[in-house]
């Protein structure tokens, strides 16, 4: 079969790497015996990472033949487009998150997440580190219900002074303006007109803002805690994982980490300014429970299942798992 893969930002060819993770999607494929091509050599397979309407109805329109399949890398929040009223067209959807989109023809997969580095005697270290919390976080805004972007303002607001922000676009009205005005386009373009809501919060001059930082993982392994906030409560992304694998302790804002499989690794807090904060002071003044974490995360890096979640694995399960779905559907090879 020939497979035609696009890219997860926009609708041209996904571009083979030549390392790293990505890779061992593509090698799975071919080693399957099928073929990356472009999209003027009529692919059997169209793999959208993340919908591209526009490419969609011209698929539909002169591909007809050609199997459909959508990957969902982000949420509604995010992406409306995801899940706009063309969803319907595709084959198959695989997604990484069951609160995302259900029905017959999803299929699940696990959220790819770095390699472990340091697994063991995470406490060891802890009194020598720096008793700071971390907020990795560029300003972004949503229009749709369930964003968390504006609980991020709001708590940058509130427990200031007890975080160290990392992230662009605070505290300038001109990109938040621009910002805003790409946020409402996508959803008055895309989204559903029941789950519009309007940000909150939305100039926000943080107290302690490093600015942009590009080592976000050696910081972590300085410092004690985070604070992660998902873009929306129904997924769980790299960036809790990020925190987990340099032993720094998460306040996290997110689904139930128990409906993914995951065990405490983390602070759970509602999503609520008066919750985070609460879970940040009570954090601080609980060793025990910190020893606690630092144990269950020792044993969760350590682990099968999180082996199960090694990036290069995942894609190469999703890779094989698309492979499976178009052979049962029929599809002819080429």
């Amino acid at each position: 079969m020939k497979f035609y893969v696009t890219s997860q930002s926009n609708s041209g060819a996904f571009p083979i790497p030549n390392e790293g993770p990505w890779l061992s999607f593509f090698e799975k494929i071919m080693d399957s015996g099928h073929k990356i091509v472009s999209l003027e050599e009529d692919p059997d397979v169209i793999v959208f990472m993340n919908n591209h309407p526009q490419l969609l109805k011209k698929i539909t329109r002169e591909k007809s033949k050609a199997k459909k399949v959508l990957v969902l890398w982000e949420p509604i929040v995010t992406r409306p487009s995801n899940y706009g009223k063309y969803i319907n067209k595709f084959d198959h959807i695989f997604s990484p998150s069951p609160l995302w989109i259900s029905g017959e023809k999803v299929t699940y997969f696990l959220w790819p997440q770095g390699p472990k580095t340091r697994v063991n005697s995470l406490w060891v270290d802890w009194e020598k580190r720096e008793d700071k919390i971390l907020l990795f976080q560029s300003n972004k805004f949503s229009f749709t219900k369930g964003e968390l972007y504006s609980l991020r303002r709001k708590v940058v607001k509130k427990c200031g002074d007890s975080l160290i922000l990392y992230g662009v676009g605070w505290g300038n009205p001109i990109r938040i303006t621009v910002e805003l005005s790409k946020s409402l386009y996508r959803h008055l373009r895309f989204g559903k007109p029941t789950r519009f809501t309007f940000p909150k919060a939305i100039f926000v001059n943080p107290i302690n803002n490093g600015g942009y930082s590009n080592d976000k993982m050696r910081l972590l392994g300085k410092s004690r805690y985070s604070l992660v906030i998902e873009n929306s409560a129904d997924y769980v992304s790299e960036k809790l994982f990020e925190a987990a694998v340099m032993g720094n302790i998460a306040i996290y804002v997110g689904p139930p980490l128990e409906l993914f499989g995951i065990p405490k690794i983390a602070v759970q807090a509602g999503p609520s300014v008066e919750s985070i904060c609460d879970a940040i002071y009570k954090l601080r003044k609980n060793e025990f429970e910190v020893h606690q974490i630092l144990l269950n995360l020792e044993s969760y890096l350590n682990s099968e299942n999180y082996s199960k979640m090694q990036n290069d694995r995942v894609l190469a399960n999703l890779a094989s798992s698309v492979i499976s779905f178009v052979k049962e559907d029929g599809t002819s090879a080429s």
